[in-house]
């Protein structure tokens, strides 16, 4: 480093100081939150965490202040991204996110190069892993032997569920590719949505690494394909720039997006579609041609295979002024690209409602939309219940996850 590169280093620290103190208070005020009996005995780990997580944030401020033109601040969110989300994916406890073991075996089984599960019930005759009881809100009646075909390292994640790499044992063995079924593999979601952590997983067998790495370089697969999508939004967007970065960012995002669940994957075209649309909406007259319209269908369409209910994102085409676009038969495109998403959807729905019973899912006695719904009807109470415990309780539990996360109480954290 050069005289004149330490002189600008030495004024960003001192221009940035205040933000990096305030941010210091921060992370030191939330690590002294999280000290508890299990961890201040021994705090090495946590001590080493702290020094680390402290430095990159400098780091990231440091690096936001010299890159914080509307040009540049898609590389801020990828940097941001990467760096506290490679560390997410690597300290988090093991399959530790929502439903992440059985991502992972869906992630798994794309490694293969299986883009869509089989179903072994199939040849077999069977339709559901449980069969539906009469007495009970969960079925016990469960059809052995059906399922998915994984590899027998699957039993590593499933056994070892939520605890780190200090509190087990095999997280250095190797993978083991012993054939083996497993009874959920989120048959009803698309493939795509797993194709970054299948590379990494992929890549964890070529390079013949121990089995802890299936999980870890699918994280980082899913990560890296969650920071291009967000650089691409922040890059695309005209305005609101810094919003977007700060909701891709907060922690609960990138611990979410450093998982092998395909929510990171929903977030990342979610985002991405607003700034499409937003695009749109301040594009200038005459200046959107049917390729935008195109690529934005395309877009919408892809999250909404992914969560069935964010297909409603393509009626954002709706709200973009007629001026904007560059050909006059704007209304009839926009309904057709509306009618593709909707035809797409309705298709799709066919297929991965049936798939939802190759689950465990099929537990569940009397899932029945059309009985939901008239109780609903006959009992208003209910109702009112239901929506107070939205802001009661529900919403209490909500503030305690940002902090806290899923199966943070759990004994093994």
């Amino acid at each position: 480093m050069n005289q004149n590169n330490f002189q600008e280093f030495k004024d960003l620290f001192f221009k940035s100081k205040k933000y990096w103190i305030l941010y210091l208070v921060l992370v030191t005020v939330l690590a002294l939150s999280t000290i508890s009996k299990r961890n201040f005995t021994d705090p090495t780990f946590e001590i080493a965490i702290f020094i680390l997580v402290a430095i990159m944030g400098i780091f990231s401020i440091l690096f936001y202040f010299s890159h914080n033109s509307n040009d540049e601040l898609y590389k801020v969110a990828f940097v941001i991204i990467l760096l506290f989300g490679i560390t997410t994916a690597l300290i988090v406890p093991i399959c530790d996110v929502s439903d992440e073991v059985e991502h992972l075996t869906r992630a798994e089984i794309t490694s293969q190069g299986v883009l869509v599960p089989h179903w072994t019930g199939d040849e077999v005759g069977i339709d559901r892993l449980y069969n539906h009881s009469d007495e009970g809100k969960y079925s016990n009646v469960k059809n052995d032997n059906v399922g998915f075909e994984t590899i027998r390292s699957h039993m590593f994640f499933n056994d070892n569920r939520e605890k780190t790499v200090f509190d087990v044992e095999g997280d250095t063995d190797k993978i083991n590719y012993e054939p083996m079924i497993d009874g959920s593999a989120f048959e009803q979601n698309p493939f795509f949505g797993y194709l970054p952590q299948a590379i990494g997983i992929f890549m964890a067998k070529l390079l013949d690494l121990n089995v802890i790495w299936i999980l870890w370089l699918g994280r980082i697969g899913n990560l890296v394909c969650y920071a291009g999508l967000i650089s691409l939004a922040i890059r695309k967007t005209p305005v609101l720039k810094i919003p977007l970065l700060a909701v891709a960012c907060i922690p609960i995002t990138i611990y979410q997006a450093a998982s092998v669940s395909i929510d990171s994957m929903i977030i990342g075209l979610g985002i991405l579609a607003v700034a499409y649309f937003i695009c749109m909406l301040k594009a200038d007259k005459n200046s959107i041609e049917i390729r935008d319209v195109a690529i934005f269908t395309v877009i919408c369409l892809l999250l909404g295979l992914c969560k069935l209910t964010y297909l409603a994102f393509i009626f954002l085409l709706l709200f973009v002024p007629r001026d904007n676009f560059a050909f006059k038969r704007v209304i009839p495109t926009s309904l057709a690209s509306i009618s593709i998403v909707a035809i797409c959807g309705v298709l799709w729905s066919r297929y991965s409602t049936p798939a939802l019973m190759h689950s465990w899912r099929s537990k569940l006695n009397y899932v029945n939309s059309a009985e939901q719904i008239s109780y609903f009807i006959h009992n208003p109470a209910f109702v009112q219940k239901f929506f107070t415990q939205i802001f009661t309780t529900d919403l209490a539990w909500m503030i305690y996850g940002i902090f806290n996360f899923f199966s943070a109480g759990s004994a093994n954290h």
